[in-house]
């Protein structure tokens, strides 16, 4: 059985973006779970409760944790997504190819000065 939960009072939640406080959400979150009494399934024969503020708080921290590794992975997202982007490696390409071009007229001209042995 799946119990939904509408935040209908939780404007943090209901709003919510990537740079919103944590804190303010988890606060938000917490005071909507101690306004209503929303049934939790505490069993598997699915016997409905109505949750206890310890209840209501664990789950409160339990979506903090999952809203904070959701922050995380966002932004090792966009990091990846900035350093595996077509225009970063299209830089990092023309800096390695004007290093290699450097490096070869610096070969060549050594060895047309004679300065390097041929054997």
């Amino acid at each position: 059985m799946m119990v939904s939960f509408h935040a209908d009072g939780a404007p943090g939640l209901l709003d919510f973006t990537v740079h919103l406080d944590l804190r303010s959400v988890m606060q938000s979150v917490i005071r909507e779970f101690e306004r209503t009494s929303c049934p939790l399934a505490t069993e598997p024969g699915n016997n409905i409760t109505s949750p206890t503020a310890p209840a209501r708080v664990k789950v409160a921290e339990m979506i903090g944790r999952d809203t904070f590794e959701n922050e995380r992975l966002n932004a090792t997202y966009q990091m990846l997504s900035e350093k595996y982007s077509p225009r970063n490696i299209k830089d990092q390409l023309q800096q390695v190819a004007e290093k290699s071009n450097i490096e070869s007229k610096t070969v060549a001209e050594t060895f047309f000065n004679g300065e390097i042995d041929v054997e």
